[in-house]
């Protein structure tokens, strides 16, 4: 049997999405009055972690923020 494709099942292997969610995050802050913008570099290091909620509660730490990040 000969495969034709093969496939993860990952985040960013079919396409790389992280502009999109960094672009994401940026708008919902904006949308909450946050005065928080995570720029390229910002993102790239955010992303060290995986998990949206890991990212916010790591930049409000490190920013001297106290958020309660929503945790599903």
């Amino acid at each position: 049997m000969k495969y034709k494709a093969l496939l993860f099942g990952s985040i960013g292997t079919i396409i790389e999405t992280s502009e999109i969610q960094r672009q994401s995050f940026n708008d919902t802050f904006k949308e909450l009055d946050l005065d928080w913008y995570w720029d390229e570099q910002d993102y790239k290091n955010l992303l060290k972690k995986s998990g949206g909620v890991k990212r916010i509660e790591d930049f409000a730490q490190k920013n001297n923020s106290i958020v309660d990040a929503l945790k599903n």
